[in-house]
């Protein structure tokens, strides 16, 4: 730890700091702070994590977004998930941690599950990304996987989801096209 920053306030600048260096060399500062007492500077490790592992990989630094994802407050348990995902590494320890936000109760972490394992190929994750697809409240992301996911399982809740959805027409007609769909009234 950084002496002196035992404030959670001075946590919280030094992490959001180093948040964006999107360089390893952050990673060593970053990580004492996981531990932190402070939801908002657990937060920002995760996102920092991500951001300084994106071209160089640490299993300390992907030990402790698993961690991270395991968090009782939802937006450290989204930004760690979120970083495990953007990583598209598929070790069984990652593997693992995404399958178990799956079911979290908040749904933009589930979101981020879904979509971190889409990005690896998970062929497990279509029937998921379908009953989510058939739920009541279907996010961009959720539309977006789908078209990770380009599985023909998905064809019939996305044709279904045109009756309702307006956030992005274009991203949702190009996940209909990845799973076998054609164009609006050509099914």
């Amino acid at each position: 730890m950084i002496p002196g920053a035992r404030d959670p306030h001075l946590q919280w600048a030094i992490t959001d700091a180093l948040s964006h260096i999107w360089d390893v060399r952050a990673l060593g500062p970053l990580l004492p702070f996981a531990e932190s007492t402070s939801a908002d500077v657990r937060r920002n490790v995760a996102m920092g994590l991500g951001a300084a592992m994106c071209n160089d990989l640490r299993p300390e630094g992907v030990s402790a977004l698993i961690r991270l994802s395991r968090d009782q407050d939802d937006n450290v348990r989204d930004w760690a998930t979120f970083s495990l995902g953007g990583l598209e590494i598929g070790t069984p320890e990652v593997r693992e941690a995404l399958w178990a936000r799956v079911t979290d109760p908040h749904p933009h972490v589930r979101d981020e599950a879904l979509a971190g394992l889409a990005k690896l190929r998970d062929p497990r994750v279509a029937d998921l990304v379908r009953d989510e697809l058939e739920s009541g409240t279907v996010s961009w992301l959720l539309v977006e996987t789908a078209t990770d996911v380009a599985d023909r399982r998905l064809l019939k809740a996305l044709i279904e989801l045109r009756e309702r959805w307006d956030v992005d027409v274009p991203l949702l007609e190009t996940a209909i096209q990845a799973c076998g769909g054609t164009g609006p009234g050509q099914e």
